[in-house]
């Protein structure tokens, strides 16, 4: 039996045509979509993915996306994991995230060769071809910081060889997301034990957290998403923060903001800035300090 679907023309029915409801039009869609990528679907898989694509609406920061996919990689179904994964996200790959702190960059880049040197996961394998040569660099980079340290090295000799590092590690990242492409199930693990992190791109999930310059000298215009429980809006209440860096911690002050989704932070002086949020609803709860974000406030 035929359904109506934006291309196909709905059979007539006492003299008119079949008007179908928004749900078989979706249906049609994600038919349409996975024939494509050569899956058939059955009714109950149809379902299976409308029913996580709700689910997946509801989340509210990066730690609860993340732990949605630990819990998904669980499944003993895998075939309902795969193709939940094809409907949520066109891939899971990651991103380096290094420090901007010469030492925590150092000690950062040692550690994650060490943690592709011992392999104890065992999803390195075939290890990654670069591992002497990444060495070599992080040496280099080390003996740069202690001779700046003693006073016999400058900032440009560190920032030398720290551009060295970084070519290793871009080299490193093309190895860890063609492992992640060719395991998708396993793709978070993979990444998150190399000491990288998870940019996903859901298709459908709008930004969560936004934080913009403006308008005007001193002030950034920070916006939230919206949780909704049960794909209906509910009332959310809004918590801002900004901080700054002191040592190794970020020092925050707090900005509440009562219903509102988007506010500006005025008054801020000039110099790189964080800035992170939280949510709550009655039913769902207080959801945890999204990642924070920094920006060079001018």
């Amino acid at each position: 039996m035929l359904f109506r679907s934006e291309k196909t023309p709905a059979a007539k029915k006492k003299g008119g045509y079949v008007r179908l409801s928004k749900s078989r039009i979706e249906t049609n869609k994600i038919r349409r979509q996975y024939k494509k990528k050569d899956v058939v679907l059955t009714d109950a898989e149809v379902r299976l993915i409308k029913k996580e694509k709700k689910s997946f609406a509801k989340i509210g920061s990066v730690s609860q996306e993340n732990h949605y996919f630990r819990n998904l990689a669980q499944t003993n179904d895998r075939r309902a994991t795969y193709i939940i994964l094809m409907s949520l996200i066109p891939t899971i790959k990651g991103k380096l995230a290094m420090p901007q702190n010469y030492v925590l960059y150092k000690e950062k880049s040692i550690a994650m060769w060490q943690i592709q040197t011992d392999n104890t996961s065992g999803y390195y394998t075939p290890a990654f071809g670069g591992l002497a040569n990444w060495d070599t660099k992080n040496g280099l980079l080390n003996t740069a910081i202690k001779n700046w340290l003693k006073g016999t090295g400058t900032v440009e000799n560190i920032k030398y060889a720290q551009g060295f590092v970084k070519l290793a590690l871009n080299l490193f990242l093309i190895y860890i997301n063609g492992l992640a492409l060719a395991n998708q199930l396993n793709a978070v693990s993979i990444i998150e034990t190399s000491l990288c992190e998870v940019c996903k791109t859901p298709v459908f999930n709008p930004k969560d957290f936004t934080v913009k310059l403006g308008p005007g000298s001193g002030k950034v215009s920070l916006k939230s998403g919206v949780i909704k429980i049960d794909n209906k809006k509910v009332i959310n209440t809004y918590e801002f923060q900004y901080g700054y860096k002191m040592g190794i911690e970020i020092i925050w002050t707090s900005v509440p903001s009562g219903n509102r989704c988007r506010i500006v932070i005025a008054d801020l002086p000039p110099g790189f800035t964080y800035f992170r949020k939280r949510q709550s609803t009655v039913k769902g709860g207080t959801t945890v300090w999204c990642k924070e974000i920094g920006v060079d406030v001018v």
